[in-house]
This record gives C-alpha cells, structure tokens and sequence, in this order.
C-alpha cells in the first residue's frame, strides 16, 4: 500500500519486512532442524521439505538494518 502511494517510507517498510523474512526463514530452518534430530531416522522428510528454505540465498541484514536505524534517528521515532 504504501509503494502504490508512492510514500516515501516505502522503501523503509520494505528493508523491515525484507529483515523479517530472513530472520523467520532461520527461526524455521533451525526449528525444523532441532526437531529432524529429535526424530532421529524419521526426521530425513523433514529435512526435505525444509531444504528450500534452507536454501534461501537471505539478504545483508546488517546493513537494511543501518538504514532501518538511520531512518529512526533521521525521523526522531519510527518511521512508519
């Protein structure tokens, strides 16, 4: 919604939600990895269906979060 209103915080909201779905897809893989070893043998379909997440290529977190922060310094509070 807020791109379609060509707002200027899109491109903030974006980096979040960018930051948020890689940290998702690691809570997910490692999970899923937790519980394949618990299963012992039976965990080998879990770790199937978990490798495409697993191979998700992630994104420069470190750096959509400096500007995620240099955005809440510039705006003085959140941004969005």
């Amino acid at each position: 919604k807020l791109a379609a209103a060509r707002s200027e915080v899109a491109g903030i909201a974006a980096d979040m939600t960018s930051v948020f779905v890689a940290d998702a897809a690691d809570r997910i893989v490692h999970a899923a990895k937790q519980v394949a070893s618990a299963l012992g043998g039976h965990g080998s379909a879990i770790r199937e269906r978990t490798a495409p997440i697993a191979g998700y290529p992630g994104v420069d977190t470190v750096t959509v979060r400096r500007r995620i922060a240099g955005a809440v310094l510039e705006a003085g509070q959140h941004p969005i």
